[in-house]
């Protein structure tokens, strides 16, 4: 089934609503590549908690990448085409004064990404300069402010209640429509929770859930923190527990894809995904089609790029099997989890999927999902295994 879903999208593209959180880079870089698909038609954004600090990087992330994307040196394809990006965050305005929501030293690494002021013409997206303001204090960062937020016709300015967003976007697509979670399922639960309004999702694609023990087929790996075991925590499922059964059982759902622990935490950042970003980056096409050779797609990915590798390396050596030099040996290896999820959502193929009844169990005071095979139509697909390969190329393009 999953393999007649991706011939049907092939060559089509999709709407979509990210769901996501900041806690995480591969949250951003999942943003950040969807954005810049060809095949995305990205119309909106919801977060959770849903800080004003939240907002405001996320608004930065889209325009900076629109600049690119709408650019003069940009060609005049269907790419101009694309809906202006709405905002939402959780129950707004509730956590807008909430901290910590983007604390990590990773998004001031690549925040601001070069200007080349022979490229600005009047009325075009000002690139923010300078830095972020940052507290002084011996734990990790804290991003607490952008100090030139970046404005784009390509965005609203409007910051909505999520729930609603969901519903609002939904209803104007006529359920034509995928959200994509990566983190707990407030601002889901909470759209299929609203009375009197009618919504319907084509499909959801989660970053959550597990399949484990008479699930997972003998001859596919497993991780050895995972073998033996059929349930686990899972902070995606878990956070909104609530919200989680609501979604898994919803029959305003059409199909949904899981993509869990046992598969994404398999998925890293390696030596063929910084080669092919490179390549990427410097505007090499293996397999160039009409109207996806952009240069400003050239320029997203190179920003992508730039974002991934200034701070995190390749899990596995370097071609000849030197090992990296010493300063990205520092580096930790970086697990893609989310965009695991996106490139499942671009082709479910990506992923082995095999349909699942989701369970749940409780054990010392916490809730552990996993899965079993279901014995009639559940409309769930789990992941139990992925092509790394396919992966990098969903992304790519």
């Amino acid at each position: 089934m999953n393999q007649l879903y991706q011939r049907k999208h092939d060559n089509q593209k999709i709407n979509v609503i990210i769901d996501m959180e900041t806690g995480d880079p591969d949250d951003l870089l999942t943003l950040m590549f969807a954005a810049c698909h060809p095949r995305v038609i990205l119309h909106a954004v919801t977060l959770t908690p849903g800080s004003e600090q939240q907002v405001q990087l996320v608004r930065h992330v889209l325009a900076t990448l629109y600049s690119s994307l709408y650019s003069k040196q940009a060609k005049k394809t269907k790419q101009q085409q694309r809906p202006v990006v709405r905002v939402g965050a959780q129950e707004w305005p509730k956590f807008r004064k909430k901290k910590g929501c983007a604390n990590l030293k990773f998004y001031e690494s690549f925040l601001y990404p070069p200007i080349d002021d022979s490229e600005h013409t009047p009325g075009e997206v000002e690139r923010p300069r300078g830095r972020t303001k940052r507290k002084k204090s011996n734990k990790s960062a804290e991003v607490t402010h952008i100090t030139t937020p970046v404005s784009s016709k390509h965005i609203d300015e409007i910051i909505y209640p999520a729930a609603e967003l969901i519903r609002d976007v939904s209803q104007e697509l006529r359920g034509k429509l995928t959200i994509l979670t990566g983190g707990p399922l407030h601002n889901l639960g909470a759209a299929l929770s609203l009375e009197g309004d009618e919504i319907s999702l084509e499909r959801w694609v989660a970053q959550g859930g597990f399949c484990g023990e008479g699930v997972v087929p003998d001859s596919i790996p497993t991780l050895p923190k995972f073998e033996g075991l059929s349930h686990v925590q899972t902070w995606n499922f878990g956070g909104s527990k609530e919200a989680a059964m609501l979604a898994l059982q919803s029959e305003k759902i059409k199909r949904r894809v899981l993509v869990g622990k046992n598969v994404c935490h398999r998925c890293t950042f390696d030596g063929d995904m910084e080669r092919r970003l490179q390549s990427r980056a410097a505007g090499e096409r293996s397999n160039k089609r009409d109207g996806d050779d952009d240069p400003g797609h050239t320029a997203a990915i190179k920003w992508i790029y730039t974002a991934i590798s200034s701070r995190y390396s390749p899990k596995d050596m370097n071609e000849g099997g030197d090992s990296m030099d010493g300063a990205r040996k520092q580096k930790n290896s970086k697990a893609l989890h989310d965009p695991l999820a996106l490139a499942t959502m671009l082709d479910e193929d990506t992923c082995s999927l095999r349909q699942v009844e989701v369970t749940h169990v409780q054990e010392c005071g916490h809730t552990l999902w996993g899965s079993e095979l279901a014995e009639e139509d559940s409309r769930t697909f789990a992941a139990v295994d992925y092509d790394h390969t396919r992966f990098v190329n969903s992304l790519l393009w």
